[in-house]
């Protein structure tokens, strides 16, 4: 169930690649409006979404579908917090879902722009392509907690840890591939087939943990999905001097 949550609050960064050229456009078609004018334009509809999700969210939603939710624990939040970072394994899976999350959310922001550049297509067909990458949300993410769930009644713990390696190798084998596409069609197969990697990696990344330390599932869970954004800012760094991408 977090996989398929997950999956599917991803899948609006593959919706907003669409919906935001779409924007874009709508607004630079008036004579009025200049590039500029239309980008600006375009954020208002995204900004009163988010507003409206917080307020949906803060006055009708539950914890859990049981309603509120409450893990007893003798500790108090600060000493939870140390227990947990302290924890090596947190760390560890920290970093694996700084190699996943991290990576899908630096390419949601660069996809278009690699397509435009790289291979000269329009701004409308580079963010419709683009989309693609977030849209494997769709089901990648589910499949990647199913198959955890399914190897773990197999073979137990051992079965989610080996299910999880294969999707990050299958992750960074498919990334090589994809840098390597001299062609526009072939770019875009491969990072398909890169994006249901990605996304999979990040569901069998939460099959693992709530099985990290169980009393404190909700802080580890918090500072697992945190790694996601602090990878993403890592990857953003490496490419700072990239001047163009069709270089």
């Amino acid at each position: 169930m977090n996989a398929i949550a997950g999956g599917w609050g991803n899948l609006g960064g593959g919706i907003t690649q669409v919906l935001m050229i779409g924007i874009f456009e709508l607004n630079r078609s008036s004579p009025s409006c200049d590039d500029e004018c239309a980008w600006r334009n375009a954020f208002y509809i995204p900004a009163f979404s988010l507003l409206a999700a917080a307020a949906l969210v803060y006055f009708l939603g539950d914890d859990c579908p049981k309603g509120r939710y409450i893990r007893p624990s003798q500790k108090s939040p600060a000493r939870a917090m140390g227990t947990i970072a302290v924890n090596p394994q947190v760390w560890i899976l920290i970093a694996q879902y700084g190699a996943c999350f991290g990576v899908e959310l630096h390419v949601n922001n660069i996809a278009a722009l690699y397509y435009f550049e790289r291979f000269g297509v329009s701004l409308a067909t580079a963010g419709l392509v683009a989309s693609l990458f977030g849209l494997m949300n769709l089901f990648a993410r589910a499949w990647g907690g199913m198959l955890s769930d399914h190897c773990y009644s197999r073979w137990g713990m051992e079965g989610r840890k080996r299910v999880h390696i294969l999707l990050m190798c299958g992750e960074a084998i498919t990334l090589i591939l994809f840098s390597l596409q001299g062609t526009f069609e072939g770019a875009v197969i491969v990072m398909v087939f890169f994006s249901i990697f990605v996304q999979s990696a990040e569901g069998s990344t939460f099959g693992i943990v709530p099985y990290i330390d169980p009393v404190h599932t909700g802080g580890v869970c918090g500072f697992v999905g945190a790694g996601g954004n602090v990878g993403a800012v890592l990857w953003g760094v490496i490419f700072i001097y990239t001047e163009s991408f069709a270089q």
